[in-house]
């Protein structure tokens, strides 16, 4: 990576750490539109420090900021097995989980997306049922937006095949309904608004966020 990109991730993650709360945002959402557009630069985020910051976003930032934290993260997750670890680890799960079940429409999007490229590891399953994740993915998989219900089943089919993640929640992830993806990945929802941070789930298509 060029040093001038470099030094516009350190730039972004000092400003979710120490910014204002419009600037910590407006970072969050840089940093998801990087990794959207680069998805090489996941790692470097990763290794900058943003994933412990991003967390804290989730759990005390705006409703907006909270949507741009989310899909900060659910890009980074879509990254690789060491990132999604270090997304556990920073306590990330919990507070995504809640933003599935509370957030404004869009995070609630967001978040799934974030669950759902996170379920791609094993050793993750059992964390997000622990976590109470499958009630509210199941409503999202009912009620939520195309794209929504795509990301929301697709965490609940990996739920669904691990038997400690269905010990944990019992007949809550095998009774939850099914939602078969189109054989291309969906185009991405009009963003409303300005340029927001913009989802990607891995392997079955994009959202982008509100600005």
């Amino acid at each position: 990576m060029e040093l001038a990109a470099a030094a516009s991730i350190d730039s972004h993650v000092k400003s979710l750490r120490d910014g204002s709360a419009a600037e910590k945002e407006k970072a969050a959402a840089a940093l998801a539109n990087l990794i959207h557009d680069e998805a090489s630069s996941a790692v470097t985020i990763a290794e900058a420090g943003a994933i412990t910051p991003l967390v804290e976003l989730l759990r005390g930032g705006s409703a907006g900021a909270k949507r741009e934290a989310a899909a900060a993260l659910a890009n980074l997750a879509s990254s690789s097995d060491a990132v999604r670890v270090a997304i556990v680890e920073a306590g990330g799960v919990a507070p995504l989980v809640e933003l599935v079940h509370s957030g404004i429409a869009r995070a609630k999007e967001m978040a799934a997306t974030a669950l759902n490229n996170l379920s791609f590891l094993d050793a993750n399953l059992v964390t997000i049922a622990a976590a109470g994740g499958i009630p509210p993915l199941v409503e999202l998989a009912r009620s939520g937006s195309s794209y929504g219900k795509e990301q929301a089943a697709g965490a609940l089919r990996s739920l669904a095949i691990n038997d400690n993640a269905v010990a944990e929640q019992g007949d809550a992830v095998r009774t939850a309904p099914t939602f078969v993806p189109p054989p291309a990945a969906a185009p991405p929802p009009a963003a409303q608004g300005g340029r927001g941070g913009r989802g990607r789930g891995r392997g079955r298509g994009r959202g982008r966020g509100r600005g």
